[in-house]
């Protein structure tokens, strides 16, 4: 799963941060195929990591199509943050 840092986005509800992902296998490939999912940024303590946080994602939910993923982000972060390429 391969993380597109560029759109990770603060909620302006809870204040937490969203990224837009892709399936690794599906990189590369057309936005048609989907394969792409919505995850929250999550602070964990972990005692071996400097400083004693860690950073993971929680995946919001996956195997989505391009539009149903900026459609999830959009809702996650309580604004419209994305836009979604319009249909011919």
């Amino acid at each position: 799963m391969s993380v597109y840092k560029k759109t990770a986005t603060k909620s302006k509800k809870d204040g937490a941060t969203y990224v837009l992902g892709r399936d690794d296998d599906k990189d590369g490939h057309p936005l048609e195929e989907g394969g792409y999912y919505v995850a929250v940024v999550r602070s964990n303590y972990d005692g071996k990591v400097r400083g004693g946080i860690a950073k993971t994602l929680g995946v919001v939910k996956q195997k989505l199509s391009y539009a149903e993923a900026v459609a999830l982000m959009n809702r996650c972060c309580g604004f419209k943050a994305f836009e979604a390429p319009k249909a011919p």
